[in-house]
């Protein structure tokens, strides 16, 4: 098995909790047995939970609209979903894009959207308890999955909590059951971790199997921008920024596409809120401009620096994102050094199409 991660695997943490072995093995509202909770074991009804399916399944997914820079079309969009989560919204706008759900019991469980992001958190309760927002629509296989996750820097609680993206499978409104990859940030006692998992299971009994974690410290960051790719059986890959910390092609898991994102809280008895910005998925193909000259240099700059090709024959040039910025905004320069034309501001995203219309 080939596997990278960027620091060696830690022990699991905080043992005698069941963090880091069975994080949603328990029932509801039951404090005495040591483990997390499923996030999406809810008392809806029968018919409930068909209405949701349609919703969460079979709905196409949301492209949102973007304005190209003058002598650029866009053919074909790559972009599944673009929420910066940067302006205050209403719950009622929220739920146009997301379904708010749990563990917790009505009125613990909270989210708002603010200018400085989603914040997602649990008010004082007994026992465990989360609460998360799932997407409505869903994305399929060759996708990537972003967001910036931040826990409360200065917090020190007595009793484990955690803030969580999760990637899971659509399939658990249909059929119950319960597979996903994880990352998350759990914190106990003025120290915390960043960690990285599968679960697999079945209605209330998902088991996470920790593939990396960071050791256990007092300044571990409080924020990290998270991508994460998965085919769903044996490949996962995670970056903190443009630093991959784990990777690995030779996984066992079953986790059958297409897949939604949980941005999520847990804790035990205590309240806690996290917070969540610049949430994409996109498309993990490359780049495609057309209509460049045949031989051409296409140069594209991005966050993590510039991404080139030279056009074929056809005038076409593929541009290999890495994942971290698969979505993103740059200037496209095509031609060479004496004679080249700029498209400032292009706003793009992995799997665009680009039809170059004036040179």
């Amino acid at each position: 098995m080939v596997v990278t991660q960027r620091a060696p695997a830690a022990p699991a943490a905080y043992a005698h909790t069941g963090q880091g072995h069975d994080r949603r093995q328990r029932s509801r509202r039951d404090p005495r047995r040591h483990a997390h909770l499923w996030r999406l074991e809810v008392t809806v009804g029968a018919v409930l939970m068909v209405v949701l399916t349609v919703l969460l399944t079979d709905w196409p997914p949301a492209a949102p609209s973007r304005t190209m820079p003058a002598g650029l079309e866009l053919v074909h969009s790559g972009l599944v979903i673009a929420d910066p989560l940067d302006q205050p919204v209403t719950n009622r706008q929220l739920l146009d894009s997301y379904v708010f759900n749990g563990s917790a019991a009505p009125g613990v469980g909270w989210i708002d959207g603010t200018a400085r992001g989603l914040d997602v958190g649990v008010r004082p309760h007994r026992g465990w308890a989360g609460w998360f927002a799932v997407t409505l629509h869903s994305a399929g296989l060759g996708t990537v999955w972003h967001a910036v996750v931040s826990r409360p820097a200065t917090s020190n609680p007595r009793d484990p909590v955690e803030a969580v993206l999760a990637v899971q499978s659509a399939s658990t409104q249909s059929n119950g059951s319960i597979d996903y990859v994880v990352v998350s940030t759990l914190s106990l006692h003025g120290k915390s971790t960043w960690q990285v998992g599968s679960a697999h299971g079945f209605v209330a009994d998902a088991s996470t199997r920790f593939l990396w974690q960071e050791p256990l410290r007092s300044d571990t960051p409080a924020r990290e921008p998270v991508t994460i790719r998965t085919d769903g059986r044996h490949f996962l890959a995670v970056w903190f920024g443009a630093t991959q910390v784990y990777a690995s092609h030779h996984l066992h898991m079953n986790d059958p596409a297409p897949f939604q994102a949980y941005l999520e809280v847990q804790a035990r008895g205590t309240s806690y809120v996290s917070n969540f910005t610049d949430f994409w998925v996109a498309s993990a193909a490359p780049l495609t401009v057309r209509g460049a000259p045949p031989g051409s240099r296409v140069r594209l700059g991005t966050a993590a620096g510039p991404v080139a090709a030279t056009a074929d024959g056809a005038g076409v040039a593929v541009l290999r994102l890495p994942p971290p910025v698969a979505v993103g905004t740059g200037t496209l320069v095509v031609g060479g050094r004496t004679i080249a034309r700029r498209y400032p501001h292009l706003h793009y995203a992995g799997g665009d199409v680009v039809q170059i219309t004036a040179r």
